[in-house]
This record gives C-alpha cells, structure tokens and sequence, in this order.
C-alpha cells in the first residue's frame, strides 16, 4: 500500500477516534445532564498555565525513554515498534492535529465529564480518584503504563481545578503539549534507528523549517 494511503487512513482514523471522543463527551452530559464545557474558558492564565504544566510529564517521558528499568523499556519497545512506523509518516501539522484533537477530546470526556460527575457523588477526591483511574485503564498497556496514565489523569485532574477556579482548558494545553512533543520525540527515535528507510519519509518534516 502507497505510503501516502497509509498515512492518510491512520490520520482519518485517529482523528475520527480522537475527535469522538469530544461527540461522546458531549452527548453523554447531555443525557446525565453534565456540560463537560461547562469551565472552559479562553484565558491566558490558562493557557500558560498549561504550557508550564507540561515540564514534570515531558521530565517523566524523557526517564522512561531512556531508563534501563525493565517496564519503562518495555514501554519504549511498544512505542517505537508498533505506535512509530505510524506517526514517522506524519509531518508536523498532523501530529500537532492528532495532539490537539486527543487533548480536547480526552480533557472533555475524563476530567470534564466522568470527573465532574463523580464529584457531585462523592466529593473533590473521590471525582478525581474516578476518572484518573478510568484514564488509566483507558491507556493500560501495561501494568505500569496503567499506573502512569492514572498518576497523569490525577496530574491532569488537578490541573483542572486548578488554584483559583476550575479551568477544562488548563488540562487541554497541557495535554496537547505534552502529546505533540512526546510524539515529536518518538517520531525522532525511531528515525535515528540503524537500518531505518530515511529515504521514505523525506517528505514528512517534523518542523515547518525541516
């Protein structure tokens, strides 16, 4: 198959998966009567709060990639042999689509709906225990996949109340950020490995100026 199809179905199908995750979220909270948009607001506190959120989850990433503990490499291998041969095709604007709709779909499904709702039920932490957890079980790979994925929904979760008054799109940059880089990253491995087909994918830059 044509390397520019394949690159074409993996982003449709991402996307649609992605992206459906923000349809579900909403029809859901329509039908429980919970706005998952209901604190999303454009602020630039915000947004930089966001951004400055990122640097403990990229500090955490760069340690599993690079660790030599048995269950971070065994997150390494899954990363760069079954999820990279997909994203080294994409250039930077699809994995930076890719990232934005995963973090607005993921924020408004986990923290802005199951998180809000289980808070009405049993208070601030028993939300925030609910939907880190779900989140995990949502990305378990692995046994310790899981147990990052929960502690980042927990991170995320917090991030979401934040300091003054919840903000869904604090976790939303954060989230974004953090997956567009991790998959930059990644991207960037496996296209330094010995004996990959650099050849193939000269057409996909990572960077606007690449």
């Amino acid at each position: 198959m044509p390397e520019s199809i394949e690159r074409r179905q993996f982003l449709t199908i991402a996307a649609l998966f992605e992206g459906g995750l923000a349809f579900l979220a909403v029809g859901i909270g329509w039908l429980i009567d919970v706005d998952p948009m209901a604190t999303f607001r454009v602020t630039p506190e915000a947004i930089s709060r966001g951004v400055i959120a990122t640097a403990p989850m990229l500090a955490l990433f760069w340690v599993s990639m690079h660790s030599r503990w048995a269950p971070f490499q065994t997150i390494r291998e899954f990363l760069l042999e079954w999820f990279a041969p997909y994203l080294v095709r994409c250039r930077w604007y699809d994995l930076l689509t890719l990232a934005v709709l995963a973090g607005l779909g993921e924020e408004l499904l986990f923290r802005g709906l199951l998180q809000a709702w289980a808070t009405t039920f049993g208070g601030l932490l028993f939300g925030l225990a609910v939907a880190s957890t779900v989140f995990g079980l949502a990305h378990a790979l692995t046994p310790t996949y899981f147990l990052l994925a929960a502690g980042m929904g927990a991170y995320l979760g917090w991030l979401w109340v934040g300091v003054d008054e919840p903000n869904l799109l604090t976790p939303v940059v954060t989230h974004t950020v953090y997956d567009w880089l991790a998959f930059w990253y990644v991207v960037r491995v496996k296209r330094l490995e010995p004996g990959h087909d650099r050849i193939t994918h000269d057409d996909a830059p990572l960077t606007p100026g690449e």
